[in-house]
Order: structure tokens, then sequence, then C-alpha cells
């Protein structure tokens, strides 16, 4: 046992029953079946792996219970508040009730990895998840999914979605289409000459239609790195990295497809400068039936990598020319991201190296549906130190978005996985002020947004 000022901590060796006692516990449960009793204080009840339960006595009408920080916390009026991690049965004195943490699996075959998950939303509500797996078709990696209904149930078995599997099929990418089905997109060592790019599109009931078909046609060395999106008349446009045959580097190319599966026109070449290098693609629907393409270009702005882009009406026309995102251009701007929003904008989510004072953070620009630029670039993370990079963006239902990424260190330990949501107007939401039981005044300024003011009573 282990005494911290009034808190004592309790672990179990081995299948344990773990009891506290009438403080406040912090009970540790073991690589078995643990049953954990708190007592009267406020507990921290962890079991760790194994199927383990936390024993009440009252009945189940005795308590509250609540989700705080994805932590079960329990309520009584004799045995304390209690936080449950790692807890799978609560045995209460009229019943038993099933503790499910809302994350599952996804993958069934499970030797070697199965990682780079892609997923999209279904029109029925529904989703689909894709990935790689090593090893499950008999030749490197693979590329399969599993589909969902509105209620998170699996909709039969995960499926395999490449057809040819010599070698590698691998970095899927996934978006849902008008009808209610979706496509898959992933790129193969296949075409004869390094990887290509390949595809198959689904139905609403997850039936293939047709088979896994070539997007690229030029097939000289490497194209790869898709980028999928849907687009309103019920088509699709995928884009990727292709070495050299643009005569310098990587250059960044495109393909239409309409509502049937069928190519619109032929492949495209999406940047203009072709200097070095430009990669990493990625690719948005529009309100209006056109898409935005934008990149990483190698050099373009100057200093190192930047964030180029370029708007396409709904028949495929390039708007205007390409276009830099990043306003700050020394060192590295890289690996961007985009998502629509709803007013028929668009916001860019990028990487910069060192703009933050230590090493990568996480920047972003809206735009309007005319493509201009909405105020100035602007910062996502707030926490500074080591690396942010990683970021992800999706565009909220209210006008607003939701920007993701990578952290290092911020957590404690490792990386951890962190977000900021904004408003409609692009203001950051989540910022709070709390006062106290006393009478304060908050002043301010007019027209701000995105800031909580709790006064309690």
């Amino acid at each position: 046992m282990y005494y911290t000022s009034f808190y004592m901590t309790i672990r179990g060796s081995q299948m344990a029953r773990i009891k506290g006692t009438s403080g406040n516990n912090s009970l540790v449960g073991t690589a078995g079946n643990d049953t954990l009793i708190g007592g009267s204080g406020n507990d921290n009840l962890s079991g760790g792996t194994g199927t383990d339960t936390a024993q009440y006595a009252g009945n189940i009408a005795d308590y509250r219970f609540a989700n705080v920080g994805g932590k079960l916390m329990i309520v009584g009026s004799t045995e304390g508040k209690d936080t449950l991690t790692s807890v799978e049965i609560l045995q209460l004195g009229n019943g038993q009730l099933t503790v499910n943490s809302g994350e599952f699996q996804v993958n069934t075959y499970i030797t070697s990895d199965q990682r780079g998950p892609s997923i999209t939303a279904l029109a029925d509500g529904g989703f689909v998840v894709g990935w790689r797996s090593d090893g499950q078709d008999g030749s490197g990696d693979g590329i399969y999914a599993q589909r969902y209904d509105a209620s998170g149930i699996a909709q039969g078995g995960e499926f395999q979605v490449n057809t040819y599997t010599m070698g590698e099929q691998t970095i899927p990418r996934i978006t849902n289409l008008a009808d209610g089905g979706f496509v898959v997109s992933w790129h193969s060592s296949q075409d004869g000459d390094g990887y290509g790019i390949y595809a198959q599109r689904y139905d609403a009931s997850g039936t293939a239609q047709g088979g896994e078909f070539q997007v690229n046609t030029v097939t000289n060395l490497d194209q790869y790195q898709p980028s999928i999106a849907a687009l309103p008349d019920g088509g699709f446009v995928l884009s990727w990295s292709s070495l050299e045959q643009d005569g310098s580097g990587y250059g960044v190319y495109a393909q239409r497809y309409d509502a049937s599966g069928t190519a619109l026109g032929g492949e495209f070449q999406v940047n203009t400068y072709t200097t070095v290098g430009q990669s990493i693609s990625r690719t948005t629907d529009l309100a209006n039936g056109g898409f935005v393409v934008t990149w990483t270009s190698d050099g373009q702005d100057g200093s190192g990598d930047g964030i180029y882009a370029q708007r396409y009406d709904a028949s495929g026309v390039a708007q205007g020319l390409e276009f830099r995102v990043n306003t700050y251009t020394t060192s590295d701007q890289q690996i961007p991201s985009i998502a629509a929003l709803v007013d028929g904008g668009f916001v860019v989510s990028w990487a910069s190296d060192g703009q933050d004072g230590d090493l990568f953070g996480i920047y972003a620009q809206r735009y309007d549906a005319s493509g201009a630029a909405q105020g100035v670039e602007f910062q996502v993370n707030t926490y500074f130190s080591s690396d942010q990079r990683g970021s992800s963006i999706a565009a909220l239902a209210d006008g607003g978005f939701v920007v993701s990424w990578r952290s290092e260190g911020q957590d404690g330990d490792g990386a951890g996985i962190y977000a900021q949501r904004y408003d409609a107007a692009g203001n950051a939401v989540g910022l709070k002020l709390t006062g106290t039981n006393n009478t304060e005044i908050i002043n301010l300024d007019a027209g701000t947004a995105g800031l909580v003011v709790d006064g309690l009573a």
C-alpha cells in the first residue's frame, strides 16, 4: 500500500477483491478479473485489464451516473463520488449494469498489423471504415473495410476491397456518395512500373459496383498517395502525386468521375508551378458542385515547403490560378488538410515549422465561397512546446469546423491527440471563465463569441 497525504492507493496482485477504507481511496486492479469496493469516500477505481467489477451496496436508483471526460462517475449519498476507469461491470443491490466505454474493435482479422484507417459517414446515418492489413490477402498489405449502420452495428463482416493482391495495396482513402454508396481508393504496385492509383465503388448496401479500376492514365514510375472527394452531382474526384510526370519531381494530378463511375475527360495536372516537387494532395468538394485541391510545394514560396491550392467549378474548369495558402513562409509549411464549409467556402490547415517558437505548430486559413481569404492565417494549437503536427479538419453542420492534431509531450507521455472547435465565424469555441459564489462583473467586448461565462450561484 502507498500513502499520499489523506489519499490511500491500494493495489491488487493477480486476481483480487480490493476494498477501500472510509477515506478517499485509489483502488488499482490487476491483469485478472477484479472486484473493487470503494467505501464512503471519493474514490478512483481503475480495474486494469481483465473483466472488472465495481461493487455497490445500494440499488440502481440510489445513484447518479455521469460521463466526465470519458470516465464514468457514480455519486451516492453514503458512498461519495467515485470515478471509474477500465471497469466493465457495476454490481448493485438490485441488479447489474454493463459499462461500455464506446470504443470498439473494427478489424476481425488480428494477425500482424492492421493500420492506416480512413472513415466516412454514409447517407443513411451509418459509416464505413477502411484500413490496410498486413498479410491478410496473402501478399503484403491489402485493403479491407467494414460497414456500420446508424446505431453503430456492424453490417456483415469485414471485406476485402482490392482484387489484385500481389505486392502492396496500401494508403486507403474513402468517401461517401450521393446515392448512399461509397468509393475506396488506394495505391498499388500493380500497373507494371511502381505504384498506381486504384479504386472500387460500392452501392448503398455495400455491394461492389463492377470491379476495381485504375485511376491514373500515365503509369511511368510512381503514382501514389490518393485523395478522394464526393461531388454533389453524385460523382467523385481523385487526386494523387505522380513522379516526374510534369518534368521535375512529383506533381499533382486528378481525375473526375460521374455518378455511374465513368471517367469525365482525362487525368489533368493540378499544379502550375513544377520546379522540384508538389505532393501530398488533399481534395474536398464545394457546395456549388466544384472542388478544391491543396498540396505541399517544395521551394515555391522561397523557403522550404509551402501550401498551395487550386479551385475548380462543377465542370472541372480551374477557377483562377493556383494560390499560396500560408502567409508565413520561413522554413516549412506542409501536409495540408482541407474541408468544405456549409456557407460554400472552405478551410485549410497545415503544420508550420518554427512559427510558434518551438518546432512545428498547427495553422489554418478560411476562405469564402468565391475563394477569397477570410481574415488572416491563425494558429490553432495553444500549447507550443515540441511538435504539433498531423492536422485533420472536418466541417460541422452549424457552419463551423473542428481541427485535430498530434501533440508531442502535452499529455505527459509521448504523443497525444488534441482538437479545437470553431464557430461559423471562425472563432475558437470552448474558452470558459468561471466565477465564484460572490458577485463579479465581467466586461466583454462587443461581438465576443466562443467564450462561455459561468457565474455559478
